[in-house]
């Protein structure tokens, strides 16, 4: 990811699509590979999200919320405590949330990581159904 997004980077800096403050600006695409509940359900257990560069269509961000944990949820279920170990539940707010959540993440960590800014995002439907992506 670091690669993609140092490639994304440079592209802008050569299309001189920096900002007043030097940063370079990246039009990036919201991209998602989840399985979607269609309006009836929205209690997903896990989601991921990614940020993809509009120019190279590369990953340069990615993340992961999960509400469960299977270690924890047997420990529950025998009225116990659960052993010590390393725990996959990350998120504890609705399944709709997660995916905006790991978006939003991306974008504040955009320029402690890469030294970069998103300035504008497309979502992945209106990029396939309008071709740009």
């Amino acid at each position: 990811m670091y690669s993609a997004a140092i490639e994304e980077k440079q592209l802008a800096v050569q299309a001189g699509e920096i900002g007043l403050d030097g940063f370079p600006m990246l039009t990036v695409v919201d991209g998602c590979w989840v399985k979607r509940s269609y309006r009836n359900n929205y209690s997903s257990l896990s989601r991921t999200a990614a940020i993809v560069g509009f120019q190279t269509k590369k990953v340069i961000y990615m993340g992961v919320r999960n509400r469960y944990c299977m270690v924890c949820s047997r420990a529950a279920a025998a009225n116990e405590q659960a052993d010590r170990h390393c725990c996959s539940k990350n998120w504890h707010g609705s399944s709709s949330s997660m995916e905006a959540n790991i978006i939003q993440e991306g974008f504040m960590k955009s320029v402690a990581m890469y030294g970069i800014k998103y300035t504008k995002i497309i979502g992945v439907e209106i990029a396939m159904n309008t071709r740009q992506f």
